[in-house]
Order: C-alpha cells, then sequence, then structure tokens
C-alpha cells in the first residue's frame, strides 16, 4: 500500500496539492476584502490624489500628484519617497470599492516574491527541481499567512501594509532577479555565458527596482543591505572549486547593489527625516541593537513558535533531505549560517527601535515575523544539508524520503488544526476571515462605513457627529476616529471629503 502511495506522490502532484491547499486558504482571505474599506492614514496619504482624480478624472495626473506628494513628505515629513508614492495611489482613491483589491495587492506580493526568490534560490544555486522548490515555498507561505500577527494591518490596511507587506515582497523579487544575473541557468553555469543584451536588460530592470526598494521601509532596507554585504562572502567561503565556470565576482551585480545603496541612502538623508525624528523618542543605538536581538527570543521564539509552526519546520525536512541529495552545494558553515540568520531576523526591528522605541504596531510585528520564518527556513535547510553531507545518506529514489511519516504528520496537523479553529475561531488568519465572514460582522462593518460616507459625500462643509461602528472585525478594523474633532484621524477625514469636523461618539 504504501509502495504504491509513494509511487503516486511524486514531487510534481505533491506540489500542486500544496499550491491547491494554499489557494483554498486564500479564498477567505480575498474574498473578507470585498469588505474592506480605507482609514486612518489613507485619507491623509490619498487626500491630494482623490481630490486631483475628483476633479480630472485622469489617471496620469493623479500620479503626478502622488509624485508631487511624495517629494513633499521627503523634504518635510519622512524619508521612503517610494513607499508615500504608492500610498498616495490607494485603491480608494479612484473608487471606494476598489480598496477591497488591498489584500490581492498585499497577499500576492508577499506570495510573488516568496515563489520567486525560492524558486530561484533552489534552482539556479542549489540546482534542485523546480516542483521540489516551490513545494517549499508553498510551505512557508501557508505558515507565515496563517499564523501571522498584525495581518488587519498587514494585509487589509493599504497604507500600513505597502510601507511593508508590498515593499518586503518586492525585495525578495530583487533578491530573486540579483540571483539569476549571477546564475541564468543554474549552479554550473557562469554567468558570461548569458546573452549579452538579456542580461543588459535584466540588470537595467533590477537595478531600478533595486532604487525602488532602497526607497521604501527602513526594516526591510536595513536587511536587504545586510544580505547584500554578506553575499561575496558567503559565496567566498562556499564557492566549490570544482564547479567548472565559476570565475569569481561578477562585476555587473555591482550595478543594481549601487542602485539600491543609492535609494536607501537618499532615504536615509531625507530633509524631513528630523521633521519626524524631533516629535518621536526612540532608543540609543546600542540599547536599540540588543533589544532587537532579544526580541528575536521573545517574540519569535516564545510568542508565535507555536505548535503550528513547529510542525512546518517539521514537514519541511524531507524535502530539504531531498533537495540536499540533489544539490552539490557544500554546506560547510552553519553554525555562520546560522548566527547570520538570527542576527538578520533581529535586524529587522532595530530601526523602529532606534526611532520610536517600540514595535507595537501590528504592521511592524507582522513585518517581523514574515522575514522570521522564509529566514529561518533557510537555515533549517542548510542544517539539513550540512547533516546530508556530513552523514554521507544516501538517496532513496526519485520519491520524497521519509513520505510515510510526512503524511502522517499532515493527519496531525489537520487534527490539531482542526481542535483549535473548533475552539477558536480566530486561530488562524484563513479560520478568522471565514467566520467574521459567516457571524456578518465584517457586513456590518462595511456597511456602517458605507452609510458614513454616504452622509459625508452628501453634507460638504457639515459638522458631523458619527455613532461607534457596530463591529470591529478582526481582519479588516485597525482603527477609527476618535471624539475629540482635533485628533489627526478625525482632521484627515474631514479634508479628504471636505466636512468642517468629524468625530466618533464616546470614542477616547
Amino acid at each position: 500500500m504504501m509502495d504504491k502511495i509513494r509511487s503516486f506522490l511524486t514531487v510534481r502532484r505533491i506540489c500542486i496539492l500544496l499550491a491547491a491547499v494554499y489557494i483554498l486558504l486564500l479564498i477567505p482571505l480575498l474574498y473578507i476584502g470585498i469588505y474592506d474599506r480605507a482609514g486612518a492614514d489613507d485619507f491623509s496619504e490619498g487626500y491630494t490624489t482623490y481630490l486631483t482624480f475628483m476633479q480630472t478624472g485622469s489617471f496620469l495626473k493623479t500620479v503626478g500628484a502622488a509624485a508631487r506628494h511624495a517629494v513633499h513628505d521627503y523634504l518635510n515629513w519622512m524619508g521612503y519617497f517610494s513607499s508615500t508614492f504608492i500610498m498616495a495611489l490607494h485603491p480608494g482613491v479612484f473608487a471606494p470599492a476598489l480598496y477591497g483589491l488591498t489584500p490581492l495587492i498585499l497577499i500576492g506580493s508577499l506570495t510573488a516574491g516568496v515563489l520567486f526568490l525560492f524558486e530561484t534560490l533552489f534552482t539556479r544555486v542549489f540546482g534542485t527541481s523546480r516542483e521540489l522548490s516551490l513545494s517549499v515555498a508553498f510551505i512557508v507561505l501557508i505558515i507565515t499567512t496563517q499564523n501571522l500577527p498584525g495581518a488587519n494591518e498587514a494585509f487589509y490596511w493599504f497604507c500600513g501594509g505597502c510601507n511593508y507587506t508590498l515593499f518586503f515582497g518586492l525585495a525578495l523579487i530583487f533578491l530573486g532577479l540579483m540571483l539569476r544575473l549571477r546564475y541564468p541557468a543554474g549552479p554550473k553555469d557562469a554567468a558570461s555565458k548569458q546573452g549579452g543584451k538579456k542580461r543588459i536588460v535584466l540588470c537595467v530592470i533590477t537595478s531600478l527596482l533595486g532604487f525602488f526598494v532602497g526607497g521604501g521601509n527602513y526594516m526591510t532596507a536595513l536587511c536587504l543591505a545586510m544580505v547584500l554585504a554578506a553575499a561575496p562572502v558567503f559565496a567566498y567561503l562556499t564557492d566549490n572549486r570544482e564547479r567548472k565556470g565559476r570565475k569569481g565576482p561578477d562585476p555587473l551585480l555591482l550595478v543594481p547593489a549601487a542602485a539600491f545603496a543609492a535609494g536607501f541612502l537618499m532615504s536615509c538623508f531625507a530633509p524631513g527625516n528630523s521633521t519626524r525624528e524631533s516629535i518621536s523618542t526612540g532608543m540609543g543605538a546600542v540599547k536599540a541593537v540588543l533589544t532587537s536581538l532579544y526580541y528575536f527570543f521573545d517574540m519569535c521564539v516564545d510568542d508565535w513558535t507555536g505548535w503550528a509552526v513547529i510542525a512546518g519546520f517539521i514537514l519541511l525536512v524531507p524535502f530539504f533531505v531531498k533537495a540536499a541529495l540533489e544539490t552539490d552545494f557544500s554546506f560547510k558553515h552553519p553554525l555562520l549560517v546560522f548566527l547570520f540568520g538570527y542576527g538578520l531576523v533581529s535586524a529587522n526591528v532595530t530601526p523602529p527601535l532606534y526611532a520610536v522605541g517600540n514595535i507595537q504596531a501590528g504592521r511592524l510585528q507582522a513585518l517581523f515575523f514574515m522575514q522570521y520564518i522564509p529566514v529561518m527556513v533557510l537555515c533549517w535547510f542548510y542544517a539539513i544539508g550540512y547533516t546530508v553531507k556530513r552523514f554521507g545518506i544516501k538517496s532513496e529514489g526519485s520519491s520524497i524520503p521519509g513520505i510515510r511519516a510526512a503524511l502522517v504528520l499532515c493527519l496531525f496537523i489537520l487534527f490539531g488544526s482542526a481542535l483549535c479553529v473548533k475552539v477558536d475561531p480566530y486561530y488562524f488568519t484563513s479560520s478568522a476571515a471565514a467566520a467574521d465572514i459567516a457571524n456578518g460582522s465584517a457586513a456590518r462593518y462595511a456597511a456602517a462605513l458605507d452609510e458614513r460616507t454616504r452622509i459625508m459625500e452628501a453634507g460638504k462643509g457639515e459638522d458631523l457627529v458619527f455613532e461607534p461602528l457596530p463591529d470591529e472585525p478582526y481582519l479588516l478594523y485597525f482603527d477609527d476616529m476618535m471624539e475629540d474633532t482635533k485628533d489627526w484621524r478625525n482632521g484627515a477625514v474631514a479634508r479628504y471629503y471636505g466636512m468642517s469636523s468629524v468625530s466618533v461618539k464616546g470614542r477616547k
């Protein structure tokens, strides 16, 4: 019986099955997006573009307004010009109903980034099969999306998620493109063998993306800078001299790296940063670094590495054993890789700790987790690869080794997930979305906000007081106006819709 199951469950079929599971889990996450509505910074960042589009109906003029807004913020408020430009073009600017595209854009960015980087890394650098690399990527995506803290801000608030989730996905794509420049077809192919024109085009695309990502959030940009700085060192230490065609560092890679550095430095030294720093209370540099190293254990390990995450990592073992058997890569420095991974994940939260002294915002914690999982998965693969090479573990054929144990583990995951969701429907993000769709809270939340919008659009220049929202759905709600009309949230909404003032009764 097991022989038939093993022969049926080829790597290709397993990859298709994992893709299907991930897509099924995405359905409630994307469906609940039809009830998603703009809030908080969406109104302050989108004001000029919304006004421009309402007055002109021109997409190009609206893009121009976004560019002017980014320049203004760069000079007067904050340095990440790329993020500001995109935030000013949130879907709700063009039509309130289009805001429902937010989870599709943000989850799509994370999905594309993980799939592209893992497929490139495993096929081009390690020389494993495409199906195997995508299988690993889908497991990483399932772990990440289903256990994500702060998913409401990371996936359903455009201006919050855009600056973090979107740019994290773009950073992963940038790294994948850098690897494709270095390894055009596989680990044994020299970069110089790639056609000159195609390589130049790829270099230009990678450079433009690198500059754009460099102008995004500092958490992602700092970690990306660390990866680019460490890459030549790891390449030197792990280079297998017996591989034909490997001729040392590729100078063309310096172009996109320099483009990214230019964007990052331009963002760091923006004139507007001094304005924001003057009203923020952060930590000293040394304390911020030490606290970041501590938060890796306190939050990533203690708070977020539950049974489902651990089970996912165990499920990856047979895939990684097979990948290690397929590659001739030498896994010589597991301790160094783990130390770098620890530092890389920790560095993710150093910028906000230095700037504001905390990482309480859900979008910051979400990005922390989004980086923690892929980085630790790659460290886990390196450790398993080292073990396979060190002890000379041999292949058992073309199937995934340990498939019987993997199937038992999958049954355990299904059983454990069903129990957890039965007791707490909000245990996973997909179950939370399904719960708020089923109990009607998502629909009531959207209806209440739509009614507010209708009233404001019909009552220009008035002073309006609204009732509190009837529901605060787990994934959709992240903030609301206050009772104080002078609160910045209220001011942003009032200006956006042309009101004299707006407030929410009894909300402190």
